[in-house]
């Protein structure tokens, strides 16, 4: 049975939820960060120190390892559309040379997280379906969409199994994040601490596709439990505009948000994953719509109240 997994990035965001839930599922779980805290500390869960970099720490790292979860990220969604530059020095080297080692060590499987909110860039008449042709108008997006290709072209050459995973746009953080990335986390943050919201002019009412942590979770599970391989859109098929998220939050806290405009917005108008292929090949559904996970959200929130210090 292949429940040996490496987690590269499990001190971040998603990472930390991914280990824990493959834990709870019954894997042995590694994690690799560039630093630990001590939110592994009551669990079974291997942590180790290391750069992705290091071969040594690699080789090391992926010892009696089935399956790399690679949940590190070098830039932001909101990363200077034209530092691609930056994509090509860092993000795709870190992958190859963990696709390197993996081949080295004979080590067969990757699941990777792409990005269902870039990758497609501007499709404003359908909800988006992983046949479509990506056209990626971020150096973020256009990073994703080579990692998918070096991922890929590892399958062909070396046998290396892969589960590419085009997320919408995810929320649902336990902690205060401290980066300033999704909008309904740093939303519900700084309307809860009477912060402003800063938002570009014209954005108001561009339309995403939000998805709650727990329901990206029970999608990896369900994926892997059936041992399948390939891409996969992983979203709720529902498009929400910035401004219902701040009026859904606003209505359960009872506060007003304080927002700031900036320069006109230029980014995506419209992006809404389709989650038919998923539907059809696993019987998944979300279990959340938009409102309970974000109720969730802040319930969680200030529970760990005491842990905005932390970096996440």
């Amino acid at each position: 049975m292949e429940n040996n997994a490496l987690v590269i990035g499990g001190q971040g965001f998603i990472g930390f939820s991914v280990a824990m839930t493959l834990y709870n599922n019954g894997w042995n779980v590694r994690v690799l960060d560039r630093n630990i805290t001590d939110k592994f500390n009551e669990v079974n869960i291997e942590t180790m120190v290391g750069n992705v970099f290091d071969k040594d720490t690699l080789k090391f790292a992926l010892k009696d390892v089935d399956v790399v979860f690679y949940f590190i990220s070098h830039s932001l969604p909101s990363s200077n559309r034209d530092n691609l530059n930056y994509e090509l020095q860092n993000s795709l080297t870190a992958l190859d040379s963990v696709l390197d080692t993996m081949v080295n060590l004979n080590v067969k499987k990757i699941v990777f997280p792409s990005s269902g909110g870039t990758i497609y860039g501007n499709v404003k008449d359908q909800n988006v379906t992983e046949s479509i042709e990506p056209n990626p108008l971020s150096s973020y997006g256009q990073g994703k969409l080579l990692s998918e290709e070096i991922i890929k072209f590892y399958n062909r050459v070396h046998n290396v199994e892969h589960l590419i995973l085009r997320i919408s746009n995810i929320y649902g953080c336990h902690f205060y994040r401290r980066v300033e990335q999704g909008a309904v986390d740093i939303f519900i943050q700084n309307i809860l601490n009477d912060k402003p919201i800063s938002i570009w002019s014209g954005a108001e009412n561009s339309i995403r596709d939000y998805i709650f942590i727990d329901d990206f979770c029970d999608a990896l599970i369900t994926l892997l439990n059936r041992k399948i391989h390939g891409i996969y859109n992983i979203g709720t098929g529902e498009g929400s505009k910035l401004m219902d998220i701040i009026q859904i939050i606003e209505s359960i806290l009872k506060r007003e948000a304080i927002i700031v405009r900036n320069n006109n917005y230029s980014g995506v108008s419209r992006n809404v994953l389709d989650i038919s292929k998923i539907k059809e090949d696993c019987k998944w559904f979300p279990k959340y719509n938009l409102e309970e996970g974000i109720k969730k959200t802040i319930k969680r929130k200030k529970e760990n109240n005491n842990e905005i210090s932390r970096i996440y």
